[in-house]
């Protein structure tokens, strides 16, 4: 049996971000087909060091908050629990964690791949300082890599780039049985409480600037005025952190402001697993991004067979197609996310055949094939160290 060890710096059950989940259902599937998975990541208080969570082993390393020295002495940790585990293969999830991989490598003689998720393949965000040594950090650690991941086309060319190493495309997954299994759309709105006669556009994601929710709100108060009794869910919860409750302050200020206190219910978090059901009780998903490395949502959206509108940003446009399974917008335009909405919203047609498209499009992104292709990558990393 091959045994792998995946690092992400956070996991649920606190964590429920992109990288999070996936990396919870790549594990969750990996075991089932067979591979001895060790997550390795941060431990949050009143969390075990180690525990066996849905069949593979969590191991949870204290993560001081200190910024450098309590990185590297976290990495330190990283670089024993590898040892303790002594897996075949190392899995970095995030190009910018690996920055240790080289060392596990030359010291452990341990295999290891890089995934780049977005942020930490399109850096431009960083410090000018800080990204001119992370990026020579980084160079080493991926042309040392056995592999490397990017979740889309767009990604591999970056990488390409600015590293000057080849990448192999393999997309973040999603798990289909959640969403066929979900409830009725009549049954969803009778648990939830909400309204049968309303149009319901719902939105998933955390509360931060980046998601663009303000041009949502913005366009709920076009849409109000335009077509039939509609509201809007906006699902999900500020995460930790002074910055992100102050986001959530000025939505609630500007649903305030508009108005829109009787069409724009914020939800706040809820566990991962109850997401289908608030898809299953909408009629259109919307993601106003910003930026977006890749969007699991969108994936999400589409295995509940719900017509899209969202910005038309790289890790958006990646994985939706204009007309076809979606509408793609500019970003910070709240006209035109009115516009598409509403124009989905009238025509109940177009409405279902954007539907049925997701729901075939969204079948190669089953984890049960995603999984598949991570595991050639294992093998293949072991045979080339023969």
């Amino acid at each position: 049996m091959v045994k792998v060890a995946i690092f992400v710096y956070f996991f649920p059950p606190k964590w429920i971000g992109g990288v999070e989940i996936a990396t919870y259902y790549l594990a969750k599937q990996l075991q089932a087909n067979g591979i001895e998975v060790h997550v390795i990541t941060s431990r949050d208080p009143g969390m075990p060091e180690e525990e066996n969570y849905e069949g593979f082993m969590v191991h949870r390393l204290y993560l001081p908050k200190l910024s450098t020295l309590g990185n590297a002495l976290f990495q330190l940790n990283l670089f024993l629990a590898v040892k303790k585990i002594d897996p075949d293969v190392v899995h970095f999830q995030y190009v910018s964690t690996s920055t240790y991989a080289t060392l596990i490598k030359t010291i452990l003689k341990k295999p290891y791949i890089v995934v780049g998720h977005g942020s930490d393949v399109y850096l431009e965000k960083q410090n000018r300082v800080r990204l001119f040594f992370l990026k020579k950090i980084l160079k080493t650690t991926i042309r040392n890599a056995n592999a490397v991941i990017a979740l889309t086309d767009h990604m591999k060319q970056r990488i390409q780039e600015d590293y000057g190493r080849s990448s192999i495309v393999i997309p973040d997954g999603v798990d289909l049985k959640r969403f066929s299994l979900a409830v009725s759309k009549e049954a969803a709105r009778t648990k939830l409480q909400l309204k049968h006669d309303e149009k319901i556009i719902v939105f998933v994601g955390n509360l931060r600037a980046i998601k663009g929710i303000e041009y949502l709100i913005r366009a709920v108060e076009i849409i109000r005025d335009r077509g039939p009794l509609t509201r809007l869910l906006v699902v999900g919860g500020a995460a930790s952190g002074v910055v992100k409750e102050e986001e959530r302050e000025r939505l609630n200020n500007l649903v305030s402001t508009l108005g829109l206190g009787e069409c724009v219910t914020f939800v706040g978090g809820i566990p991962n697993d109850r997401v289908p059901e608030y898809l299953a009780a909408s009629d259109i998903f919307v993601l106003p991004s910003l930026s977006e490395g890749f969007g699991i949502v969108l994936l999400e959206a589409m295995a509940a067979a719900l017509p899209i509108v969202a910005t038309n940003v790289t890790g958006i446009s990646s994985i939706v197609k204009e007309g076809v399974n979606a509408f793609l917008v500019e970003p910070r335009d709240a006209v035109q996310i009115a516009e598409k909405v509403t124009t989905l919203l009238n025509d109940p047609e177009l409405r279902h055949r954007m539907s049925e498209n997701n729901r075939v499009t969204v079948q190669k992104y089953a984890w049960e094939r995603v999984a598949k292709e991570m595991e050639q990558i294992y093998l293949s990393c072991l045979n080339s160290q023969d």
